[in-house]
């Protein structure tokens, strides 16, 4: 089965804020019983917390801001939802957008899928390193860039940043990199710098390498 990331614009009474109390109740008592009639749970929110509700039908899952619903569902479940929000009265649907795939895969399966990729996530690494010159090294979050190539979009990180599975295996594929000596690591002024080894470097790391192996 597939799920998508899924925003559902819509027009209500709200704009900026609820011109009256009356029009925010009345949004909210429809929404939840909407839900609630079709079989989902809605979870509950104190009226004045500032939060909007969560609703959920198992793997299913909408905030419902009174301008965009927003969240993850299975993509044969849209349509049935779709016809669902026609009937509303204090709201109507302006477009339905499909987002990104999303998996139901656990840290364990993510870390595999990214195993998977160890190759192409090297060279993506290797690329952004390159200077030209052997005094230039590239600073800032290069993990976190490198890492947001190869992320995989999951259930659970709908709501929650969750554990940030491929930023940290891209950090520990630039530790192995520099261990290999295929990148170089220097203190710069702008902090921890990175750069890809030159020819020349690699050739002397394999010489070393070698010789070390006689010794």
């Amino acid at each position: 089965m597939t799920y998508r990331e899924i925003g559902i614009s819509i027009r209500s009474a709200y704009s900026q804020g609820w011109p009256d109390d009356a029009s925010r109740l009345a949004f909210r008592t429809e929404t939840r019983k909407l839900f609630r009639d079709a079989g989902w749970q809605v979870e509950e929110t104190p009226l004045d917390s500032g939060h909007c509700v969560t609703v959920r039908n198992g793997n299913d899952a909408l905030y419902l801001h009174p301008d965009l619903f927003s969240g993850v569902m299975q993509e044969d479940h849209i349509p049935e939802l779709q016809r669902l929000l026609s009937g509303a009265n204090t709201f109507r649907v302006l477009g339905t957008d499909l987002r990104r795939e999303c998996f139901d895969l656990t840290d364990e399966e993510y870390r595999q899928r990214l195993e998977e990729q160890t190759e192409r996530i090297d060279n993506a690494i290797l690329e952004a390193c390159k200077t030209k010159q052997k005094n230039l090294f590239r600073t800032g979050p290069i993990a976190e860039r490198i890492g947001q190539q190869f992320a995989i979009r999951r259930l659970q990180d709908w709501e929650r940043s969750g554990p940030y599975i491929a930023e940290g295996y891209v950090g520990e594929r630039i530790e192995q990199l520099i261990a290999d000596g295929r990148l170089i690591i220097a203190q710069t002024r702008y902090g921890q710098g990175l750069r890809t080894a030159t020819e020349a470097e690699l050739r002397m790391t394999e010489n070393a390498d070698t010789m070390q192996m006689h010794f």
